[in-house]
């Protein structure tokens, strides 16, 4: 059976901050939701984002096109497995110290090589 979320103008969605999620469980939530940024962290958790635009998504894109792939993907486009390298581009208001552990994490679960 498949439920739908409510209307988008409506309350957002609460989540029991012990909820876990496997990397397939993610992966399925990611093609139902497509328009959702998500991500998952090592420990399973689901963690919302925030849409990237204007100077970052035009640097998700010109970095697409550098990798040979057709366009960004998305956090909600799941990496399982995860893929060598991963690269994470930071905005000006990021903090530098969630931006190292976000990569550490990304090296701990088998990526060869994080660059934020």
């Amino acid at each position: 059976m498949r439920h739908s979320l409510p209307n988008p103008t409506s309350a957002p969605l609460l989540l029991p901050p012990e909820l876990r999620l496997t990397p397939e469980q993610f992966a399925a939530v990611g093609r139902t939701n497509p328009e959702a940024e998500l991500e998952l962290g090592s420990d399973g958790q689901l963690i919302t984002t925030t849409p990237t635009g204007g100077e970052t998504g035009a640097r998700n894109q010109a970095l697409a096109r550098c990798s040979g792939r057709p366009s960004a993907r998305s956090s909600a486009a799941a990496f399982p497995p995860l893929p060598d390298l991963v690269v994470e581009l930071a905005s000006p208001s990021d903090d530098l110290s969630a931006l190292r552990c976000k990569l550490e994490s990304y090296r701990t679960n088998g990526a060869s090589l994080g660059l934020g």
